[in-house]
């Protein structure tokens, strides 16, 4: 019996930019919107690792303000990326938002479900729909669209993303949704940073 030994390629709409762990460069103007940057993010994540909801859960969890001169293992990739004041991930706040949000969640859901128990009641016993259940129903639905604007990634997470590494973790795939961010990545790195349509799995 013969087997496909082929690798199996995945391909991307929009190009990524593979770049060397080390020594890129990222520019002076924000990966959102390409205004002048005058603070900067530090995007650190540990390859092959586990992600948590909240980055503060993780038992290693390394706090932004420290992560710039944090000495451990070489296993964790640190990016310093320029970005302007308006677009800067504050991550202690959003990790802050997130654990509200879980908590109330539990709360809500719990008496979502007691208010279903007496939708249910109601129905069958032919009676008219307590007020109470309407206002639990309606607050579990605006609690469950909250959660999901404050899980969803911000504007710097969407513009600026993290695909992978290559196995020696020499390389790493971004994608960055700004065109003109990217021709300006391209350009400051014209030995370390290209364009790539597709790569293979592994």
């Amino acid at each position: 019996m013969v087997h496909n030994l082929q690798p199996k390629k995945k391909y991307f709409k929009t190009p990524l930019v593979s770049a060397r762990v080390g020594h890129i460069k990222f520019p002076r103007i924000c990966p959102v919107c390409c205004d002048p940057t005058t603070t900067h993010t530090v995007v650190a994540l540990t390859p092959n690792r586990r992600r948590f909801l909240c980055e503060h859960w993780d038992p290693v969890y390394i706090v932004p303000r420290e992560r710039a001169t944090f000495l451990a293992s070489d296993e964790i990739v640190r990016f310093v990326v320029p970005v302007c004041e308006y677009h800067l991930a504050v991550d202690e706040m959003e990790n802050r938002s997130k654990t509200m949000c879980i908590i109330f969640d539990g709360i809500c859901g719990a008496s979502a479900m007691f208010a279903y128990f007496a939708l249910g009641g109601a129905i069958w016993m032919k009676q008219s729909i307590p007020i109470w259940v309407i206002m639990m129903l309606g607050l579990f639905a605006v609690m469950m669209l909250l959660t999901w604007t404050v899980f969803r990634p911000n504007e710097f997470q969407r513009a600026f993303q993290i695909v992978g590494f290559d196995p020696g973790l020499q390389h790493v795939l971004l994608k960055i949704t700004n065109k003109k961010y990217r021709e300006a990545l391209l350009q400051q790195n014209p030995m370390d940073a290209k364009l790539v349509n597709w790569v293979v799995m592994t």
